[in-house]
């Protein structure tokens, strides 16, 4: 149809209404044309909404597979107002967006139906995230998708929401109300307080119950209990503890500011009170009663609570994770409480919430601490490790498996190596893995091993694991046939002596060619200054020099003894060292004397009546 013809049919549109023909009477092709539809568009934008839902009706009866006619149908019965035009508002956008799920203005004016109720807020959050996925650049709703989430208490979703939008809407007192409560909870709460005082006017006597309850919250994070303090005193001396004769909204602002400042008992009594009223936001109530009850310690009465609250499909995935938190209080609390219960409730927050790195990592740490669940337990410390961008969660993935070293059901080497899976090059695990296999002297040289796999996937975090690589060192009986891996990792962890002191040691002590003596000279003169400290290396050194053919360096070793001794005059083993050093260096009397000394503390020590007669 031509612009000229679509315009008479508006022409003749506009004369039927203004004579009182009613759409219905218009000729069915007309209405049920493209034009028509227009027709009602027009009339919308005008603000003849009254006229334009007939032809929106009739439009929607030609074209039965039209989404467009059926979300102008929404908007126009949405337009009207009350609750019977809602519900029919609801239907067309349900409607429209069956024919096309992305359908914009059926997206966008059902996520503002349902952003109304508490109880399909969670509906709008995600029809208002599609809808923005295909119009990033609506700011007015992305400011509705952020107050949802700042509702929700989801601060996380709700933040870069909050500055992608605070220059267009920093006049709208009820998105700066959230942007106040977001800073609240988000370790901003003297700028929440600022807020609530300077632009909200929270403190005046008039002001929204709701706003003075969450200014309360902001000065007690904020630490400004007693402003807090006089402001709750206020209005509880407003309302003469009258619970029963109160309004609900006043009721639930004293319950609110009583949990906020510690006052659990008031939150109770309210709560209790305030429960299954018409009106209530139940889940707001039964989930602030049953905290009350837990920070208590009735955790009977509070898993009541949420118990009931669940079965009415009326816990959020948020509150389902409180509920599961709190079970898991309960438990640690010595509460009989069923653990499959516990795991039902993350499971199914998982299944639909958006957090599910945190629900998950909570479900591991139950896993952790059941009997049999080592794998299942792996399987979502690893799940959570993988999306949280922190690196906490994967410190606690390490921690996990290293603790389950000496756990009878788990089998702490399988999880590192399925683990190793997913993060083949990741310093944390493969620093942990190292530090594990460190623990067994059967396995020593594959930590070691492990330790330069870590240096060589990430040189840079490697080095963070020299001290530890160095105590592992400290542990190791060094073998000859490691000097290769002793020489490697000495140059990946440049600042560690440990790798030096294994390669001269296992020189050292397997020593087959007059090279071999010299190289394992050489290390232990380069790494003497670092160790002067440590007494076992200086007693090996002091042994090495004690056994060359210089009687300087003799005479040096001896002195390295006989100041070793003076600092450990408990340490039988650098006495009789001391001892054989003499007789070696032909200083039989003193030899004799030392061996004496020996054999006064420890008449028979076989070592000592040895060296005695050797040396003689």
């Amino acid at each position: 149809m031509n612009p000229k013809t679509s315009a008479k049919i508006l022409s003749a549109v506009l004369l039927a209404i203004a004579i009182g023909v009613s759409a219905t009477q218009l000729p069915q092709a007309f209405a049920a044309s493209p034009s028509a539809l227009n027709a009602g568009i027009h009339l919308y934008n005008k603000g003849m909404v009254g006229q334009a839902l007939p032809i929106f009706k009739k439009a929607t009866v030609q074209s039965p597979s039209n989404a467009n006619a059926f979300a102008w149908l929404g908007k126009a019965y949405k337009k009207q107002g009350g609750a019977a035009n809602q519900a029919l508002a609801i239907s067309a956008y349900k409607k429209a967006l069956q024919l096309n799920a992305n359908q914009p203005d059926a997206l966008n004016g059902l996520a503002e139906l349902y952003s109304w109720k508490s109880d399909t807020r969670a509906k709008a959050v995600a029809l208002y995230s599609q809808y923005l996925d295909n119009n990033p650049n609506d700011k007015l709703a992305a400011k509705q998708l952020a107050q949802l989430y700042v509702w929700q208490g989801n601060y996380a979703q709700a933040a870069p929401l909050v500055h992608l939008v605070y220059g267009f809407y920093r006049n709208d007192k009820g998105f700066m109300a959230a942007v106040a409560q977001l800073y609240t909870y988000t370790g901003r709460a003297e700028e929440a307080v600022d807020l609530y005082e300077n632009h909200l006017n929270a403190q005046a006597s008039g002001a929204v119950l709701s706003l003075r309850q969450n200014y309360v919250a902001a000065l007690v994070k904020a630490k400004q209990y007693d402003k807090a303090r006089e402001l709750y005193h206020n209005l509880l001396d407003s309302v003469n503890g009258e619970w029963a004769n109160m309004d609900t909204d006043v009721l639930n602002a004293v319950s609110g500011m009583a949990f906020e400042l510690g006052d659990y008992k008031t939150t109770i009594k309210v709560d209790s009170s305030l429960l299954g009223k018409n009106g209530i936001d139940n889940t707001l109530v039964g989930t602030r009663l049953a905290r009350a009850y837990a920070k208590t310690k009735e955790y009977y009465q509070a898993t009541q609570i949420m118990d009931g609250l669940h079965q009415r499909g009326l816990l959020d995935t948020a509150s389902l994770v409180e509920y599961g938190d709190l079970l898991m209080d309960a438990r640690l609390a010595g509460a009989d409480v069923d653990f499959q219960k516990i795991e039902a409730l993350y499971r199914e927050a998982i299944k639909r919430g958006d957090d599910k790195t945190g629900v998950a990592l909570r479900l591991a740490r139950v896993y952790a601490d059941t009997p049999g669940r080592f794998e299942d337990a792996v399987n979502f410390f690893t799940y959570s490790a993988e999306r949280d961008t922190t690196g906490k969660a994967k410190q606690e993935l390490v921690d996990f498996l290293k603790s389950a070293a000496n756990k009878p059901d788990a089998d702490a080497r399988m999880g590192f190596t399925k683990v190793l899976q997913t993060f083949p090059n990741d310093a944390t695990v493969l620093g942990g893995y190292a530090e594990f296999l460190s623990w067994n002297e059967a396995t020593r040289d594959e930590s070691l091993q492990a330790f330069l796999n870590l240096a060589q996937a990430d040189n840079a975090q490697a080095q963070m694991f020299t001290e530890k690589l160095d105590d592992v060192l400290a542990w190791h009986q060094a073998k000859r046939r490691n000097t290769g891996l002793y020489e490697a990792l000495a140059a990946a962890y440049p600042s560690s002596k440990g790798a030096g002191l294994a390669e001269a040691r296992a020189f050292w002590q397997d020593k087959t060619t007059p090279l071999d003596y010299e190289r394992a000279f050489a290390l232990y003169q380069e790494l003497a200054p670092h160790y002067e400290q440590d007494t076992r290396f200086t007693l090996e050194y002091a042994q090495m020099l004690s056994s060359v053919s210089d009687r300087r360096l003799q005479n040096k070793a001896i002195t390295m003894i006989e100041a070793l001794a003076a600092a450990n005059p408990e340490d039988t083993g650098i006495k009789l060292a001391q001892a054989r050093m003499l007789a070696s260096a032909g200083k039989a009397s003193q030899a004799v004397k030392a061996f004496d000394a020996i054999l006064a503390t420890i008449p028979n020590s076989k070592e000592a009546l040895l060296g005695k007669g050797q040396a003689y």
